[in-house]
């Protein structure tokens, strides 16, 4: 079957009337009301708008422009050092185990494990970022697009040796721990938030 090109369907739907060019006719059925345009003022724009499939025409492109690596790391938000203290794991422990021992009441939620192993990261997750240089902590939803974690993506597979190389060089990655059994393993840190 040959394709149809725009002005034979636009010479098809101009015999149509409003209630064929409604993409909600059959709601509109359901609730006893006229079938309409929708925002359109006339069948061409109708046509436009179900064709294309937006309510209104595009002034111009839409662009999606991913913020650079320099931008990100100038919107993350430092923390106040003074409420969260580093915990070093000698031993593999529960992290609920392991926040009672060094003398800290565990509140779910406060406590950020090293990432150093391939895991699944939800999007409740919070990530905060430690410099390697200066000790400072960080967190933002940049922290989250620093280690491959955009915006709209549910879980997310993260592996630490396909992180940009700027991040693995610069920062520690902590992942917010969001269950009272998690196992730390040994020789990592673990960052508390101080109530």
């Amino acid at each position: 079957m040959e394709i149809l090109g725009t002005d034979v369907l636009l010479h098809i739907f101009s015999h149509l009337d409003a209630q064929s060019l409604c993409s909600c006719s059959q709601q509109c059925r359901k609730r006893n009301i006229r079938p309409h345009l929708g925002r359109a003022e006339t069948w061409k724009e109708r046509f436009f708008q179900l064709h294309f499939k937006c309510l209104y025409r595009r002034s111009s492109q839409r662009e999606f422009l991913k913020p650079s690596y320099d931008e990100l790391e100038k919107s993350l938000k430092r923390l106040e050092r003074e409420r969260y203290v580093i915990l070093y794991v000698k031993a593999k422990n529960g992290i609920r185990e392991f926040v009672k021992m060094a003398g800290f009441e565990y509140r779910l939620g406060n406590a950020y494990y090293e990432h150093t192993k391939s895991e699944t990261i939800s999007q409740k997750k919070r990530i905060i970022l430690q410099d390697k240089a200066s000790g400072s902590i960080y967190e933002s939803p940049a922290a989250r697009e620093m280690v491959g974690l955009g915006k709209g993506m549910q879980d997310w597979n993260i592996q630490p040796g396909q992180l940009d190389i700027r991040t693995r060089e610069n920062y520690t990655v902590f992942v917010q721990s969001t269950s009272v059994n998690r196992v730390l393993q040994s020789r990592t840190k673990v960052v508390y938030k101080l109530t």
